[in-house]
């Protein structure tokens, strides 16, 4: 062949095919055309195809051979469209690769290399058992063929068959030892069985035959890194490179191994050289993309992703790591697209399945993970790491006996993986098998020493089980391995912080926000420790700093309100209680806590509402049982609040402080007996509260069993000897019991610790007081209402020591203050109860003085005071009050008259109409009593008798003016008898109804004789005068019985005990150190939900007065001092028996 002509022709067929636009058809049409016209042979046309192929110029073979297959006829036509097949299988052309070889073996059905060829082809468009039947054609015509025995064996191991691959392998050897290509693919099945020393013997025979043999060279250099020979390895790569400087493949995976040596940059070079040798290639930007990745260059990365995805829309490795790149983003929706597209291409695909399967998870879309994480399984039904990726999916789901298989079929797999063995752990102490748990962590910590989750883990272990210093232990060795590892310096904090290590838990806190200052379970457990060691603004910081990181902490924001509700900062606390329950609607705590406070702010109604939430999440909540108790105790509402504390007992049986307060309860509602025991019960399980012996020592005083009451007051002082309340209320006692000068040292020592205490400083004056030592007496009233000038018992002691000190206007101002204060407390009664008892009292001074017609005036407006006290109390106060106020207003009216000498009408007027109006108040008194039986109606019968008898008579001073006197003496006779009747026994009575026989007999006497007449007789106005008189006298007595009883109802109301509450204290469940554990390569924060400080609501009152209704007032002695104490005691409850706090 002419190789002028040959090139000349090469050179038009160029230009044609440029001119074409590459159209083959066209191109073989027109050289077919110029052969014809230049006589150019078949033959010839096949020369310049094998030239072709030889410098690769595949497109020109293929025009060349199939031109020559037009023209051509026999052996030539048959060579022809071997070559064309060749040509088109190389072009990517397959099925006319396919159909060439067949017609080429048409003709010459003999031809081994077209049968070998053709398997080839066969074998690489996946028809196994087609392309063996031409490999055996192949050998059938050339058994000794080295490539037909060494292809043949490549297919025969591709499909398992491996031993029939071995012996053909073998054959060529044995047919030539020095093939390259044979020693080449010996080696790769020997890889392939698990024989890597004999595949490298293999691969060293190829280049001892083949030195520049390149594929050789790269499959060795695989070899020899995945032996970890990684410079042995590089050796090879670059020996293939020498010979094939622009082999892509071997570029790629000089590449893949320079980054496994920790040379990012070389190999970012050869990953360079490689696509620009093949631009197109998927797998090297795909290679190329996970170099950039782990460089930190994200853009760059998801660059090379693209091109590989735009050569190769299928590449399920790209679609699988480009979906790992966009998840670790944070794009979730895009990876999934990426990973279903990865499946669509290879639905087997392991580790699809697998990061699809962690990616749903982490989407909360766990079902479908669960999915993914079976198929992972039915691939590799044996993989440890997908195993155990499922079993803590499946612990976070909640199954956890399904877990625990997955965990056992893991180590099955891989006894030696400490991450399984620490998930493992993880779901054991979940499930409280601490023991095996503990045993898991260790086998973790034997395989992996510088574990750090493992470490972390077995410190949280430990620490749960209260073995601190074994905790402490492992946590120091997380942070050796892990100095900066936010979460165990943040755990190890709450450690220290359990162990009252302060100084170094707040170290801790520190240096886990020098890695993290966003780490806001850190922040949080931070403020904690600061508000528990009263570095209260700074703790405030903390817990501002968590929700500036996390708005939605609830934690935080639960106990954010709760130091602003200690700090007096309510409507503060309030907001974040419900910023805290917008986030969390069930949170427990925070509801609870919630209650807590509005019942602290009186919102009663809004507190009980919280609790009820509370309880409807937990009802067996025994803290939120106990204090919904208190409030309903609170609201008056005592049967509900007695079913919470029974309900708060049968979730916690031996909480003393519950016991307690029941006891607080049922001696509210009388049952002292039942309240004995409660109080018993909570000493039998905390001998040394001593706010229950004090409140066990009231209810014993309250039995009457001063001694023991006494007792338990002193177990309380050898608890509690600073406790105010104790001393004051034993001092009360000893004050009752007359040991005077034990009482007034009590009160000293009350006094001692609080010198503020209104109540002590106000008893300690009664007592000095009824003890005659007024001066002191008066200086503790004093600093008493310095203290609270708004205490209106202390302003009505103070007023009745002015009162024994005869400055009357002084102790009238004083009282009047003390009324002005009970009016503004709401209390109407007592408002007016002050002032009558004492203008009763200046009453009966001036009585005994003698100094009537003041007594008088001050009965009338002690009266009025008691009217209308009555008229603003109760049912059964009222007839009590209405009695006393319309008795002092009789008596007010009695006490003005004047029976003296000169008689005269006058005079006597004055005595008949002063007489009217008292009979009109005293039984106005018998109306308003509230026993309605005889005695009253008598007296209301015999009052209007006299009425009528007093009107008659004055009628007879007005002539003019004498009424019919016919039948009335008989309707008085007859009346006065029944009423005699009921008297019977009465001896005051009695004598009154004798005096009303006389009157009439005086009014029949004026009748019978000249009525002016006789009233201008002056031993007929004395007679009238000294009848009157007696009336006046006895005028009380037929009352008698009533008027008594109603003293001495007002005595009881004087006694009266007012409600008592005793000592609550607020309860708290017990404090909480609760961490959230780590999972196997997928961490989530802890969030901490820590320990709690309770608050406390310890204080109520009792007020218990006292009154001894046999002291009569008497200026001349001691008794002046002691009325005015009675009424002292009656004003300020002088046995106080617990100060509001």
């Amino acid at each position: 062949m002419e190789e002028d002509q040959a090139k000349k022709l090469i050179g038009i067929v160029i230009e044609h095919l440029k001119s074409v636009k590459g159209d083959l058809d066209s191109a073989v049409d027109f050289v077919t055309k110029l052969s014809k016209k230049n006589s150019i042979s078949p033959d010839f046309l096949l020369e310049l195809c094998y030239v072709c192929g030889s410098n690769e110029m595949y497109v020109l073979a293929y025009i060349f051979a199939k031109t020559s297959a037009r023209l051509s006829k026999g052996d030539t036509k048959a060579i022809a469209h071997y070559n064309i097949g060749v040509a088109s299988a190389i072009m990517g052309r397959l099925e006319e690769a396919e159909e060439q070889y067949k017609l080429a073996l048409k003709i010459d059905p003999i031809n081994a290399s077209t049968h070998y060829n053709y398997g080839n082809l066969l074998k690489q468009i996946g028809k196994p058992e087609e392309a063996e039947e031409q490999y055996k054609f192949a050998l059938d015509i050339n058994p000794k063929n080295v490539s037909i025995h060494s292809n043949y064996g490549i297919l025969l191991s591709e499909i398992g068959r491996k031993e029939e691959a071995e012996e053909h392998y073998k054959l060529a050897l044995k047919i030539d030892p020095n093939y390259a290509d044979a020693h080449y693919n010996y080696g790769l099945l020997f890889l392939d069985i698990g024989q890597p020393e004999n595949a490298e013997k293999q691969y060293k025979l190829a280049l001892a035959a083949d030195p520049k043999h390149v594929a050789t060279h790269s499959n060795y250099g695989l070899l020899l890194k995945q032996m970890g020979r990684q410079v042995e390895a590089e050796e090879q790569y670059k020996l293939a490179l020498e010979t094939d400087p622009k082999n892509a493949g071997v570029r790629s995976n000089y590449g893949i191994l320079l980054k496994q040596m920790g040379r990012p940059y070389d190999a970012e070079k050869q990953y360079e050289l490689a696509l620009a040798a093949d631009p197109d290639d998927a797998d090297i930007h795909y290679n190329y993309g996970l170099l950039l990745s782990e460089l930190g260059l994200p853009e760059k990365a998801k660059e090379q992703y693209k091109f590989a995805l735009a050569a190769d829309p299928q590449h399920s490795a790209t679609h699988y790591s480009y979906g790992l790149f966009l998840s670790e983003m944070g794009l979730p929706e895009r990876a999934e697209k990426h990973y279903k597209f990865a499946l669509e291409a290879d639905p087997r695909h392991l580790a699809t399945h697998f990061s699809y399967g962690l990616l749903l998870k982490q989407m909360g879309r766990l079902k479908e993970a669960e999915e993914q994480y079976r198929l992972a399984l039915e691939a590799e039904p044996y993989d440890a790491g997908i195993h155990s990726n499922y079993g803590n999916l499946l612990r976070q789901m909640g199954r956890q006996e399904e877990a625990e298989k997955q965990y056992k079929l893991s180590l099955e797999a891989d006894p030696k993986d400490a991450d399984i063995h620490y998930n493992y752990g993880l779901l054991l102490k979940k499930m409280g098998r601490q023991e095996e748990a503990e045993k898991q962590y260790k086998l973790a910590l034997e395989i992996n020493p510088k574990h750090v989750d493992a470490h972390y883990t077995y410190g949280l272990l430990l620490k749960q089980n209260g073995r601190l210093e074994k905790a402490k232990k492992q946590y120091k060795l997380a942070l050796e391995i892990d100095p900066k590892h936010v979460r165990v310096h943040s755990n190890y904090g709450n450690l220290l912080k359990q162990m009252e290590l302060n100084e170094e838990a707040e170290e801790q806190y520190r240096l886990a926000l020098e890695t993290d200052p966003k780490h806001v379970a850190t922040h949080y457990n931070y403020g904690l420790l600061l508000s528990e060691i009263g570095r209260k603004e700074e703790a405030e910081r903390q817990y501002k700093l968590a929700l500036a990181a996390d708005p939605n902490h609830v934690a935080t924001r639960y106990n954010y309100g709760r130091l602003l509700s200690e700090a007096g900062r309510p409507e503060q606390a309030e907001e974040q209680y419900k910023l805290a329950l917008k986030t969390d609607p069930k949170h427990l705590l925070t509801h609870y806590s919630y209650g807590l406070l509005l019942k602290q702010m009186g919102r009663p109604e809004q507190a009980e509402k919280q609790y009820k939430l509370t309880l409807a999440a937990d009802p067996k909540h025994s803290a939120t049982h106990y204090n919904y108790g208190l409030l309903l105790k609170q609201m008056r509402r005592l049967e509900e609040a007695e079913e919470q504390y029974k309900l708060a007992l049968e979730a916690d049986p031996n909480n003393a402080d519950i016991h307690s307060n029941y006891g607080n309860l049922l001696k509210q509602m009388g049952r002292h007996e039942e309240a004995e025991e409660q109080y018993k019960f909570s000493l039998a399980a905390n001998p040394n509260d001593a706010d229950t012996h004090y409140n066990y020592g009231l209810l014993l005083e309250n039995m009457g069993l001063p001694e023991k009451a006494e007792k338990q007051y002193k177990l309380a002082l050898a608890v509690d000897p600073k406790n105010v309340a104790t001393h004051y209320n034993y001092g009360n006692l000893l004050n009752e019991m007359g040991k005077k000068r034990e009482a007034e040292k009590q009160y000293k020592l009350a006094l001692k610790n609080d010198p503020k205490h209104v109540r002590a400083h106000s008893n300690y004056g009664l007592l000095l007081l009824e003890t005659g030592r007024l001066e002191e007496a008066e200086e503790q009233f004093k600093v008493a209402i310095e203290l609270d000038p708004k205490k209106p018992n202390v302003r009505g002691v103070y007023s009745l020591l002015l009162f024994s000190k005869n400055l009357e206007m002084e102790a009238i101002e004083e009282m009047k203050i003390a009324s002005m204060l009970f009016r503004k407390n709401g209390d109407n009664v007592r408002e007016n109860l002050v002032l009558a008892w004492l203008y009763e009292d200046f009453a009966n001074k001036y009585y005994i003085l003698k100094e009537y017609g003041k007594s008088g005036e001050y009965a009338e407006i002690s009266g009025n005071k008691y009217i209308e006290a009555g008229k603003q109390a109760g049912e059964k106060f009222k007839g009590i009050s209405l009695t006393k106020g319309y008795t002092l207003k009789g008596r007010d009216r009695i006490r003005r008259l004047d029976f003296r000498p000169p008689f005269n009408i006058e005079m006597l007027e004055k005595i008949l109409n002063g007489i009217d109006d008292a009979s009109q108040s005293y039984k106005m008194a018998a109306e308003a009593s509230l026993k309605e039986n005889q005695i009253c109606n008598a007296f209301s019968v015999s009052m209007s008798c006299l009425s009528e008898m007093l009107g008659y008579m004055l009628s007879v001073i007005e002539p003019e003016k004498v009424p019919k006197f016919e039948g009335e003496i008989k309707n008085w006779k007859g009346e006065l008898a029944s009423c005699e009747d009921i008297y019977r026994g009465n001896e005051k009575g009695e004598t009154f109804i004798q005096f009303l026989y006389k009157l009439m007999a005086c009014i029949e006497n004026l009748n019978k004789s000249q009525k002016s007449t006789m009233l201008t007789e002056e031993g007929a106005f004395k007679e009238y005068v000294e009848v009157l008189g007696e009336i006046a006298k006895n005028i009380e007595g037929p009352l008698q019985k009533i008027i008594e009883g109603s003293a001495k109802q007002m005595d009881i109301c004087r006694l009266k005990i007012i409600p008592y509450s005793g000592i609550e204290t607020t309860f708290f469940a017990s404090s909480t150190d609760i961490s959230a554990e780590l999972k196997k390569s997928y961490p989530i924060e802890p969030e901490i939900d820590h320990e709690y400080t309770p608050e406390s609501n310890k204080f109520s009152s009792m007020l218990k007065w006292t009154h001894n209704p046999q002291i009569k007032f008497s200026m001349k002695s001691a008794g002046g001092v002691i009325a005015a104490v009675v009424l002292c005691i009656i004003l300020t409850g002088i046995i106080l028996k617990k100060f509001s706090p």
